[in-house]
């Protein structure tokens, strides 16, 4: 395919909307207590709240959980943007203002689950943010 399908677009007036996630059913805007959400880790069993993932703990300045993860799981579910140097980039010019009143912090479903901007959250969560703004999406 076309190398500008993998790039992030504008859907239903959301900027940055990234290749993988599916938009075409309709999506609304809600604020979120992050304790309610979860997520699924590549190559791990199971799901997990936010807290609990290795992207808090290398937010919280504990790089070891997040860097065996992205270790055991790039090139295989994990691309080059998810590197520690690139959550390193993240964690250095996030605005926890602008992005928790913002149009786009992340993406979930209906059932709560983080289908784009775990990092985001993560980072949130351990600068003891405990909501947040979300698209919630049909799929």
């Amino acid at each position: 395919s076309e190398p500008e399908r993998y790039l992030p677009r504008t859907v239903h007036g959301v900027p940055g909307v990234p290749w993988h996630v599916d938009f075409s059913f309709a999506v609304r805007h809600r604020r979120m207590p992050l304790g309610s959400i979860k997520t699924y880790l590549h190559g791990v069993r199971g799901t997990f709240a936010i807290e609990s993932t290795p992207h808090v703990a290398y937010a919280q300045g504990n790089k070891g959980p997040y860097e065996a993860y992205w270790r055991n799981n790039s090139g295989r579910g994990l691309t080059d943007d998810h590197s520690p140097s690139k959550f390193d980039d993240l964690l250095r010019r996030f605005n926890e203002t602008m992005v928790r009143d913002g149009p786009a912090l992340a993406l979930v479903n209906r059932k709560g689950y983080v289908k784009d901007g775990l990092h985001r959250l993560a980072i949130l969560w351990a600068r003891n943010v405990r909501d947040a703004d979300v698209w919630v999406v049909k799929h």
